[in-house]
């Protein structure tokens, strides 16, 4: 019974000083941790938009990663470009006694890439997100590797606000799949032709509904 007695009194002489130590010795604390419930991962991973360009379809590709603020907010930066072939311009540019036909366009951009995620612990999910970019147009005779510098580019300004659903397949992957319209400003370069003064793709004809599939590889648990 002594040792009983013994034993429930120490128990209690460590309790005591256990509270004592919490009480004159304050916790430490920091910004990024758990008990703040602030976490920081981030993803990256490649994606493919459709859309209309100049009244035919296209498919652009590209890629971009990003920081995951608590698994809900996300902020980074993207880079896409035009992959389709699209119909060739049927028209002559005159410049410095040089005629220009059968002329590709290459559009490319990149920028920002935003976005928030609704409840993302739960399997499917919906998201919301935005690309802000700049780029260009140029064109070439047929192929990227015979680009035509004589040309020039046109300056283009973009953005694409999009709406998602999610499906999380794996802590380190989940497929995302976008619909969206895609704002263009900026392109109004006019070239020299037979006709005069003409422009070969405007930011009229490359403003368009959107979609995408992203896949995203990362670290998505909080």
């Amino acid at each position: 019974m002594k040792k009983l007695y013994l034993f429930v009194f120490l128990l209690i002489a460590s309790i005591a000083h256990s509270i004592s130590q919490e009480v004159t010795q304050p916790q430490r604390q920091f910004l990024f941790s758990q008990n703040k419930g602030i976490s920081i991962s981030g993803f990256g991973g490649p994606f493919v938009e459709f859309s209309n360009v100049d009244e035919s379809f296209g498919v652009f590709t590209g890629g971009g990663g990003a920081a995951i603020i608590n698994q809900t907010f996300f902020f980074g930066g993207y880079g896409m470009g035009l992959v389709t072939d699209q119909p060739h311009y049927n028209i002559i540019l005159s410049r410095e006694n040089l005629a220009f036909e059968n002329l590709r366009p290459q559009i490319g951009h990149g920028g920002f890439w935003l976005g928030y995620l609704h409840q993302s612990g739960k399997i499917v999910h919906w998201a919301l997100s935005t690309k802000i970019g700049w780029g260009g147009i140029s064109y070439s005779l047929g192929n990227n590797e015979n680009k035509v510098e004589e040309l020039g580019n046109d300056g283009i300004f973009v953005f694409t606000p999009q709406a998602e659903i999610e499906v999380n397949l794996f802590t380190w992957f989940k497929l995302n799949l976008g619909v969206g319209y895609r704002y263009v400003a900026g392109a109004d370069a006019s070239y020299q032709t037979p006709a005069g003064p003409q422009s070969l793709i405007t930011s009229q004809d490359l403003r368009s509904p959107v979609g995408s599939i992203t896949l995203m590889f990362g670290n998505f648990i909080k």
